[in-house]
Parts: structure tokens; sequence; C-alpha cells
């Protein structure tokens, strides 16, 4: 795993020193996924000497979620997950959307890789693509549905639905908006 995350640039002084955060984004069950990922830096960083408060203050978490009923009462997975005290609730951000959706997406449509569970780091045979022709098509829907959202008339109806969010009163969503704009 950590040379998988070296070739990507994702290694602790790497994401250390980006200009910007990076964000790791996935749907979000129980945020399990996210926290072997966290731990794993975390553990990584401290066997290496790196300074992990440096490394954590440019990590970004975003877990698309089920919608449901806002409530004092709601469970959020981040509350139920010891992981997020190695970088503190502020690096989380929550995406809620359709339980259809959210459905479709983690248990109906095929996946456009190999699962790249833990079990599976290192195993060479990950280290090339290999797509079944049910991948390559939802590859092809994905890249299909990215060239839409960047015409300029979806980007307008995307920016007019982020505008009617409740999360507008916050500045991150705000300044999320602005560089949408730009």
């Amino acid at each position: 795993m950590r040379d998988y995350l070296q070739s990507l640039g994702l290694h602790p002084e790497a994401i250390a020193t980006k200009s910007r955060p990076v964000a790791f984004i996935d749907l979000v069950a129980s945020g399990d996924t996210f926290g072997r990922l966290v731990t794993f830096l975390f553990n990584w960083s401290n066997e290496i000497g790196y300074d992990w408060n440096a490394v954590k203050r440019r990590i970004r978490i975003i877990g698309i979620t089920k919608r449901t009923k806002t409530s004092p009462n709601t469970w959020r997975w981040q509350q139920h997950s010891d992981w997020v005290s190695l970088l503190g609730s502020q690096a989380i951000k929550n995406i809620s959307i359709s339980r259809d959706l959210w459905s479709y997406l983690g248990d109906y449509q095929q996946k456009v890789s190999q699962s790249y569970t833990p079990s599976r780091w290192g195993d060479s045979a990950l280290a090339s693509p290999s797509y079944t022709i049910e991948q390559l098509r939802e590859l092809r829907l994905a890249f299909d549905l990215f060239e839409l959202g960047r015409t300029q008339k979806k980007g307008e109806e995307f920016i007019s639905l982020l505008t009617a969010e409740s999360a507008m009163k916050y500045g991150w969503f705000r300044n999320l908006v602005a560089e949408l704009r730009s």
C-alpha cells in the first residue's frame, strides 16, 4: 500500500507539503474504509518520524451519505468512529444524496475497477488495469456524465441547485460554489 500511495504522491510528506488539502471521497455506510486509510497514514507517519499534525492539516474526508431527516437524534457515522479523533471532526464533511441514488451507486452499479481492500494491498495482480465489459461500460457512463457536467448549461443548473441548499450558510460551501462559478 505504501508503494501505491507513494506512486500517487499521497505519502505523508507529500500530503503535508501540498499547497492544497487532499480530499478523499467515498460512499459511506460505517466509515470503516476511511478509518483504515486514515489509521494507515497515521501509523506510517509515526513509523517514519514525520509530523502527523502537518499531515492531518491537509487531509479532508468527504463522505457521501444517504439523506435522512435532520435532527439532533440523527445517526451520523463520524460521531461513532474512533479514528475521527486522529483528524478532528472539522476535516470531515458529508454530502447527502437520496437513498435511491446511494443504493444504486453502492449496491447495484457495476464497479469500475477491482476492489482494493486491505487484504489485496500490494497484490501485484492489481498493478495494471484489468477491465470486464461491464466495467468498461460503467467507465464510459462515468466519463459521459463527467463531460456532461462540464457543459456550461449543466454547470449553471448544478450551481443553481447548490445555491438552493441549506449548506449555503457555511463559508466552505459558499467558497465551493464560488470556485465552481469561476
